[in-house]
């Protein structure tokens, strides 16, 4: 429940700051990073770029079995080497895949960079396109709950090619 979260990271950042947009600019960049939870909710989207493919594909299903199944087919079917390579992919991405898909084994060929700093400020430096307005990763939970389902996957997509651009400029994906 990301209200719990919300009153947690508030009270934390209540101790350290004083002023309260401090306060809630680091509870905002908390619910940001954490998104969703491998343990409370399920994937139901999957986007995804290749180097030999102009275009990226995002994979939705309310059905998370079947969604892991269908990416683990994509994911199979490759017959060119390919690398993971996201934002703090190591901390959310992959485990959010790896944790439902115990049974199946990803490879953990990725860059994550997350170390870069912040994507939509990296995106912004590079000249990148940079992620959908007015929607980040801590609304997907909220946006699912209301039915927002094409938002979620614009947001996805939009995420996928900011991210695949970064990874050009700095990598040879």
């Amino acid at each position: 429940d990301l209200s719990k979260v919300r009153e947690k990271a508030l009270a934390k950042y209540t101790l350290k700051y004083k002023k309260p947009e401090t306060i809630n600019k680091y509870v905002e960049e908390d619910l940001d990073k954490l998104g969703l939870s491998t343990f409370y909710n399920q994937i139901v989207s999957i986007a995804y770029k290749f180097s030999d493919d102009n275009n990226a594909t995002v994979l939705f299903n309310q059905n998370e079995k079947e969604l892991l199944t269908d990416y683990m087919k994509v994911l199979e079917s490759q017959t060119r080497p390919f690398q993971f390579c996201g934002y703090y992919i190591s901390d959310f991405d992959i485990p959010q895949i790896k944790f439902p898909t115990s049974k199946y084994e990803i490879k953990d060929l990725y860059y994550d960079l997350g170390k870069l700093g912040k994507q939509q400020e990296v995106a912004e430096a590079l000249g990148v396109s940079g992620k959908l307005a007015g929607v980040n990763g801590g609304m997907v939970q909220k946006l699912y709950d209301e039915g927002q389902f094409d938002l979620i996957k614009r947001y996805n997509l939009s995420d996928v090619n900011t991210i695949y651009e970064i990874g050009e400029s700095f990598y040879k994906i």
